[in-house]
C-alpha cells in the first residue's frame, strides 16, 4: 500500500519464515491454521493445528513419500528403498508429523532444520533476504521401555508404581534420514541450499543448491550440502557464505544467487562471516 513497514523475520529449524510487524507483532502475509497428524504415542496429545504463512513459501521440503526419493545414482536410490522397507521405515507423516509409534518414521525438516543458529541476512536496497537451510530429513519413532507399557494415565518422565520409569524409549533406526553405508541423504536434492525471498512481495526471488558432494560424478555434484553457519551480504550486492560441510567459503550474486568465487578451507565455516 506504499507504506513501509517496520518489521522483523523470523527464521526457524521448521523451515517456515514469518515476517511480522515490528510495532504490532501481526502478521504482514497471511497466517493460516492448518490441521496436522495426531500422535499415536498413547501419553501424548497434540494441537490438532499448526500456524503456516501463505507466504513466503517453506524453505524446503516438509514431508517426505517415496516419490522423494533420491535418484542422484542407481546405486543411491536402490540402498534407500531397500533400508526403508528393511526398517519398516514410515513416510508421509506430512509437517509436524509425530514420532510414530513402535517404528521409525521420516520426518520433515530434521533436528538441525531447516534455517539453523546462523539465521538470515538482509539487503535493503534490493529487498531480498538470504536464508541458507539444510535439506535433511530425522528418522524417529518411539516406545514403551524395557520396564513395560505406559499407559494413558501415567505422566511421561516420571517414576510410576512397580518401580517403573515413565520414559518412553527411541526406535531403531534413528538419526538423519540419510543410507547407513555411505551417509547419503535418502531423499531428493538439494541437502542444502539457500533462499532468496522478497520482503516486499513475500516471494522467492531466487533458489539455489549450495554445496557440492565431491565423491559423486562431476555432472551430479551439485546437491547442495548440509551446514551450519549464516551468511552476510554487502552494500555492494554480494552474499558472503561458509556454510556448507563441503568446506568452501563462497560469494554470491545477490540479485541472482550465482557463484562469482570460491576457496577451500581447512573445515567448514560454522559461523557466521
Amino acid at each position: 500500500g506504499g507504506k513501509t513497514i517496520p518489521a522483523v523475520a523470523i527464521v526457524s529449524k521448521s523451515a517456515l519464515v514469518f515476517m511480522l510487524d515490528r510495532v504490532t507483532g501481526k502478521p504482514i502475509y497471511d497466517v493460516e491454521e492448518r490441521p496436522v497428524g495426531k500422535s499415536p504415542v498413547p501419553t501424548e496429545r497434540l494441537s490438532p493445528t499448526q500456524p503456516f504463512p501463505v507466504k513466503p513459501e517453506p524453505l524446503m521440503l516438509l514431508n517426505f513419500t517415496m516419490a522423494d526419493i533420491a535418484t542422484v545414482t542407481p546405486e543411491l536410490e536402490a540402498s534407500c528403498r531397500k533400508w526403508i522397507a528393511d526398517n519398516n521405515i514410515e513416510v508421509g507423516g506430512g509437517p509436524f508429523a509425530p514420532p510414530s509409534w513402535g517404528h521409525s518414521r521420516v520426518i520433515f525438516p530434521s533436528e538441525i532444520g531447516g534455517a539453523n543458529w546462523g539465521g538470515a541476512s538482509f539487503n535493503p536496497a534490493l529487498g531480498l533476504m538470504f536464508v541458507n537451510f539444510n535439506g535433511l530429513g530425522q528418522v524417529f519413532g518411539v516406545q514403551d521401555p524395557p520396564s513395560g507399557p505406559v499407559d494413558a494415565k501415567d505422566i511421561v518422565g516420571t517414576n510410576l508404581p512397580g518401580g517403573r520409569t515413565g520414559s518412553l524409549s527411541g526406535t531403531r533406526p534413528s538419526g538423519r534420514f540419510r543410507e547407513p553405508t555411505t551417509n547419503m541423504p535418502c531423499n531428493q536434492p538439494p541437502w542444502g541450499g539457500m533462499v532468496a525471498i522478497n520482503v516486499n512481495t513475500g516471494e522467492t526471488a531466487w533458489r539455489i543448491p549450495l554445496g557440492l558432494t565431491e565423491s559423486f560424478p562431476a555432472e551430479k555434484q551439485n546437491t547442495g550440502r548440509p551446514g551450519m553457519g549464516g551468511s552476510i551480504t554487502t552494500a555492494s550486492g554480494l552474499i558472503f557464505v561458509g556454510y556448507a560441510d563441503d568446506a568452501r567459503f563462497r560469494a554470491l550474486d545477490a540479485k541472482t544467487g550465482k557463484e562469482l568465487w570460491s576457496t577451500k578451507m581447512n573445515a567448514a565455516g560454522e559461523s557466521v562471516p
